[in-house]
């Protein structure tokens, strides 16, 4: 097994509509996460995902 610990957060970003208006994205605070990998026949899965 194999356990990963995550920060993840959005920056400033921007989308664009299909009428080519700009929209600004929300920004985001760091989450944390627990992600744990078992290695499995054929390769890694996800066995499970806590949030810390």
């Amino acid at each position: 097994m194999v356990t990963l610990r995550v920060v993840d957060q959005l920056q400033a970003a921007t989308a664009v509509d299909k009428q080519g208006r700009r929209l600004e994205l929300p920004r985001d605070r760091p989450t944390r996460h627990v992600i744990e990998l078992r290695r499995f026949r054929g390769g890694w899965r996800i066995a499970d995902v806590r949030l810390r």
